[in-house]
C-alpha cells in the first residue's frame, strides 16, 4: 500500500508539534491526506515529497493542514513533515519512480515519488542524480523546476494502465480528477483537485454538439475525462479500475445504464483556450 512508502522526515518524531500557521514541507514520498484524523479515515488526496502545507491546528498526533498546491484541507501525521524548508531545483516528470540509497539501481529502496514531486538535486555525476534527503534517481525522471511539459494530454496518457483509487494522485494509484490536475500542473497550469470545481473553473464551457477536440474535458456528476481526439476519451475509471482510453459514446451509454440519477448524463464540457491555441500552432 502507498501508506507504507510514507517514511518519517529525518530526525522527526511522531509527537512533534508545529504551531498554527507554520508552513511545513513534505519529507516523505507519498503522504495520505485523510478526511478525518485517524488511520482508518477515507483518503481524500495525497501530498507529495517537497510540497508545502500550512498547519491549521494539531492535536492527538494529527495535523489539520491546507495544501499549498490547491487549497485542499485534510489531516496528516506530523512526522512526515518538516518546518525546515528546502528550495527545489527539479520536479519529477514520470508517473512514479523509486529512489535508491545509492546510484546502482539494485541498491535498497528509499521512497516512491510521484509526478510533480519537488526535489533538490545535489549532484549528477552521471545519469543518476543524488537528491537531498531522499536518495538517488535516474536524471531522466526529472525536469528543472523552471521548465514545463508542453502537451497535457500526452502527459496524462503516460498514466495509462495506472490503478484507479479514490484519492490517489500518482502513478502508483490515481483518480479521475487527479489525472487532470497532475497533467495540467506538469504543464505549468493550475487546477483544482476535485472534478466539481474543475467543471466550473477550468477553461471555458463549450457546446458538445459543435464537436469535440483533443484536450476537451468532459464532466459528469463526480467524474471527468480527457478527450484524446474527437471521439475517444482518457480517464481513470472505477469501471475497469485503471486509467484507459475508451470511445466517448461507449462511456455515455454505460453510464446511462449503470450510474444513479445525477451521474448518468454529461453535465458540461470545457475547453482550455491555451491548449487549443497550442494545437492550432502545431497545424
Amino acid at each position: 500500500m502507498v501508506a507504507s512508502t510514507a517514511r518519517a522526515a529525518p530526525g522527526a518524531k511522531p509527537g512533534r508539534r508545529f504551531n498554527e500557521g507554520t508552513v511545513c514541507q513534505a519529507r516523505s514520498g507519498i503522504i495520505p491526506l485523510r478526511m478525518h484524523p485517524r488511520e482508518s479515515a477515507e483518503l481524500d488526496t495525497e501530498v507529495l515529497f517537497g510540497e508545502c502545507v500550512t498547519v491549521l491546528s494539531q492535536r492527538n498526533g494529527w495535523m489539520h493542514v491546507r495544501a499549498e498546491l490547491d487549497g485542499k484541507e485534510g489531516f496528516v501525521q506530523p512526522q512526515f513533515f518538516s518546518d525546515r524548508l528546502f528550495t527545489p531545483t527539479h520536479r519529477v516528470r514520470v508517473p512514479s519512480v523509486f529512489t535508491t540509497r545509492s546510484r546502482p539501481v539494485q541498491s535498497p529502496f528509499v521512497a516512491a515519488l510521484g509526478m510533480n514531486a519537488l526535489v533538490r538535486v545535489l549532484t549528477t555525476p552521471d545519469k543518476f542524480s543524488q537528491l537531498q534527503e531522499i536518495g538517488w534517481v535516474n536524471h531522466s525522471c526529472l525536469i528543472p523546476i523552471d521548465q514545463y511539459e508542453k502537451d497535457f494530454v500526452e502527459v496524462a496518457w503516460r498514466f495509462a494502465g495506472t490503478p484507479y483509487f479514490w484519492g490517489g494522485r500518482t502513478g502508483v494509484r490515481i483518480d479521475c480528477s487527479a489525472l487532470v490536475q497532475t497533467a495540467l500542473v506538469a504543464c505549468g497550469m493550475a487546477s483544482p483537485r476535485d472534478s466539481g470545481p474543475q467543471s466550473r473553473e477550468l477553461g471555458v464551457q463549450i457546446c458538445r454538439e459543435n464537436g469535440l477536440c483533443r484536450g476537451d474535458l468532459v464532466f459528469w456528476g463526480g467524474h471527468v475525462g480527457i478527450m484524446v481526439n474527437r471521439t475517444d476519451m482518457l480517464h481513470a475509471t472505477d469501471n475497469s479500475m485503471r486509467v484507459q482510453i475508451e470511445p466517448l459514446q461507449g462511456v455515455i451509454e454505460r453510464r446511462r445504464r449503470e450510474e444513479p440519477e445525477g451521474k448518468k448524463e454529461i453535465t458540461v464540457v470545457r475547453r482550455l483556450p491555451e491548449y487549443a491555441e497550442l494545437l492550432r500552432c502545431r497545424l
